[in-house]
């Protein structure tokens, strides 16, 4: 077996005291893949996202607090690094100047995340520590001796782990602050409308010299509906080697509560790629439908009334995620194609917020299935930046929301539930009577909203291809599906594309229903 072995010595820095006279004062500059200073786009700070300031018609900008924060302040130790590359996994060797009661070592991706925590073994008077080739990338390892924390940027690509030196990366990867300069304190985020978004460590100390560049996100835009492509009640997506970006910045959209923010789900913004086209329903799957499969179900019922909306063309509502596995099934089986998800039984009224047993799901097969999250945004969107897909952002609707020009994309509380019960308009209203997207997806912005594939999750600022979400839910995000979309309960802030709170001013499952997908393999 070859070994790579790379040797150097690095310098140790030991905490002496903290600093509280200083402030973050953070400068740099974007520009885009041509060299063109990116104007207007937004710079945050991970830890401190209270502070945002745009970058200058010449793509500069200066991010400073007003109020100190703390570093640390650093004396010189010696010790010597060793990386030794084997066929599964590199193997970092420290060797420090004397004896430390505690050594560990952790390995964190760019955004912060903790990769991998060991204590470092020991081998003769050198400690080590395994890093696994499954991370890829720049990441940084923090060696901790005692009190004392020592930080490397590392490469690892190609089965292969090395140190970046005194080098710094400007473009998609952060400039990074070696074993002879201050430690990372933040990771710097900057965000642009129609750019993938970028996530640099940075340190809180005087620094002018940063450099981002940014490249265009690449999602599929139909020069025209001609372009589309229909096959029954479907329209084909193409997102194989297309990507956008999931979410949005702004994690106060309604203000604060108990000084919390209110829309922070839908951050971190980050890439989204996929390895397939996809078909979706142009429409929510109506009431006439539903019942035409949901009926070979035995005990099968609806909770539908005329007080909601009722008819074969109105959409199918008061129905539970398990409801809408049952007919994905139905309607695969129907069409010839695989089946994706399996159970055991089958619990309460089929059609009436049922509920199954042992889900599983296995999204390789060929059949319908509820779109994933990121599909239903991507598809959402139809290749807009914006957060509406007809091309406004929420800060349009600031001082005055024209309810008409909304309500010509919109079932929603303006157009519905405001007209009060017993009107023809307080409801759900047939489906497709608003303007379509560039997909030709009619109400992904209201009517009702809608369920997915997923468990709900926090997202992270990885690049993602054909994220699906967890297999099984977890109590840190709650135990239940994903719903997307505004309804004909929700104001405007409910309506963005990215939106991932379901809101409903009434008992929630008269405004809950969902589309069907079906994966191109």
């Amino acid at each position: 077996m070859n070994k790579l072995y790379v040797y150097f010595s690095a310098f140790l820095f030991t905490v002496i005291q903290l600093s509280t006279a200083d402030i973050i004062d953070i400068k740099g500059k974007i520009n885009d893949s041509n060299t063109d200073p990116v104007e207007n786009a937004r710079v945050s700070l991970k830890k401190h996202p209270e502070l945002v300031t745009f970058t200058s018609a010449d793509g500069t900008f200066s991010l400073q607090s007003g109020t100190p924060v703390r570093y640390r302040h650093q004396s010189q130790q010696h010790v010597s690094l060793t990386i030794q590359n084997n066929a599964h996994a590199a193997r970092l060797f420290i060797q420090p100047d004397h004896d430390y009661s505690s050594i560990t070592a952790s390995l964190h991706a760019l955004d912060g995340r903790l990769l991998s925590k060991k204590d470092m073994l020991k081998q003769a008077n050198q400690y080590y520590f395994e890093i696994p080739y499954s991370h890829s990338g720049i990441c940084v390892l923090k060696v901790r001796l005692n009190n004392t924390q020592i930080t490397y940027p590392l490469v690892i690509h190609n089965k292969s782990v090395s140190i970046t030196g005194t080098s710094r990366v400007f473009r998609n990867t952060p400039s990074l602050y070696t074993a002879s300069s201050y430690e990372i304190d933040d990771t710097l985020i900057v965000y642009k409308q129609g750019f993938r978004t970028q996530y640099t460590a940075v340190s809180y100390t005087p620094s002018d010299d940063i450099g981002i560049e940014m490249t265009n996100s690449k999602p599929w835009i139909p020069e025209n509906r001609d372009e589309l492509t229909f096959e029954g009640s479907m329209v084909k997506i193409l997102a194989k080697e297309f990507d956008f970006e999931m979410g949005q910045p702004n994690d106060t959209i309604w203000g604060r509560i108990d000084g919390l923010p209110t829309s922070e789900t839908e951050q971190p913004v980050h890439t989204v790629t996929f390895t397939h086209d996809f078909w979706i329903d142009t429409t929510e799957v109506s009431q006439g439908e539903f019942e035409e499969l949901m009926k070979q179900y035995p005990k099968y019922s609806n909770g539908w009334s005329s007080t909601h909306g009722f008819g074969n063309d109105y959409p199918a509502y008061a129905v539970s995620w398990e409801d809408a596995v049952l007919f994905c099934n139905a309607r695969s089986k129907r069409d010839g194609f695989d089946t994706v998800y399996t159970y055991s039984k089958i619990i309460g009224t089929p059609g009436s917020k049922s509920e199954l047993t042992d889900v599983k799901s296995d999204l390789t097969k060929n059949g319908y299935h509820l779109p994933t999250e990121a599909q239903w945004e991507y598809a959402c969107r139809g290749g807009t930046v914006t957060d509406y897909y007809w091309g406004k952002n929420l800060e349009d609707y600031a001082s005055e929301v024209p309810a008409s020009e909304i309500g010509s994309y919109a079932v929603w509380y303006a157009n519905s539930f405001t007209h009060g019960l017993g009107s023809p308009s307080f409801g759900i209203h047939q489906v497709a009577t608003k303007e379509p997207n560039a997909y030709g997806l009619y109400d992904m912005a209201g009517n009702i909203s809608e369920w997915c594939h997923d468990w709900i999750t926090n997202y992270t600022a990885d690049l993602a291809a054909d994220p699906s979400g967890p297999e099984q839910p977890s109590e840190e995000n709650g135990e239940f599906h994903v719903c997307r979309g505004g309804n004909w309960g929700n104001n405007v802030t409910y309506l963005r594309s990215s939106n991932r709170s379901f809101d409903a001013p009434d008992y929630f499952y008269f405004f809950l229903g969902f589309r069907c997908a079906r994966t191109i393999r």
